[in-house]
């Protein structure tokens, strides 16, 4: 069954060029996401493309594809808030993500309830897509046309993750349907190409 609200079970590979230079910043200031230095400049290209393979190229909050549309490297805790800028380049706070989820509907919200200088220990409001399994907190139902694209919550954290990203919107209902119609429309067209080709 499609996972609409991401379980991600990789983290972002990135050049040892990279690391160092990330390691090199320390400790970390919210400011330091914006520089313009050129080795930043390939640190996030590279985040950013390393995002996409691990998230197939989908939005780790809403499910649906990232082609061909805005992209934002998300912080999962928001590196302008109080204290957590620490978690700036954290490799289990940064995710791709549409800028309508990031932008309009997350913003700088906190999505921390306690916090801990060890991500791993701190706990969210919210479903942290690396850290629990969405399973746990949401379920996606089949509709009358056997389509998994409704949405229920199973406790309270997945309430507020449905409120949070409007998961349960009649809008993104509709789209997650044509989602699932693009996916079926591009394996037949695979199928067929590569029966051309052996013809």
């Amino acid at each position: 069954m499609t996972r609409w609200y991401l379980k991600l079970n990789e983290q972002c590979s990135l050049s040892q060029e990279s690391i160092d230079y990330i390691d090199s910043l320390k400790p970390h200031k919210a400011k330091q996401w914006d520089l313009k230095s050129k080795e930043m400049k390939k640190y996030k290209e590279e985040l950013l493309a390393e995002l996409m393979r691990i998230q197939n190229n989908r939005c780790v909050y809403c499910g649906l594809s990232l082609l061909r549309v805005l992209v934002d490297r998300e912080h999962f805790v928001p590196k302008s808030k109080k204290n957590y800028y620490e978690f700036t380049f954290h490799p289990m706070n940064l995710f791709a993500a549409c800028t309508y989820c990031n932008r309009r509907l997350k913003g700088t919200k906190s999505t921390l309830t306690k916090f801990d200088h060890n991500f791993e220990l701190c706990e969210f409001s919210i479903v942290h897509p690396v850290l629990e399994d969405s399973e746990d907190f949401i379920k996606f139902i089949e509709d009358s046309e056997g389509e998994p694209i409704l949405v229920m919550s199973l406790n309270k954290k997945g309430e507020k993750t449905i409120n949070m990203f409007g998961l349960d919107d009649p809008q993104l209902i509709i789209q997650r349907s044509g989602y699932l119609q693009q996916i079926k429309k591009s394996q037949t067209l695979q199928a067929q190409a590569v029966a051309y080709k052996r013809s």
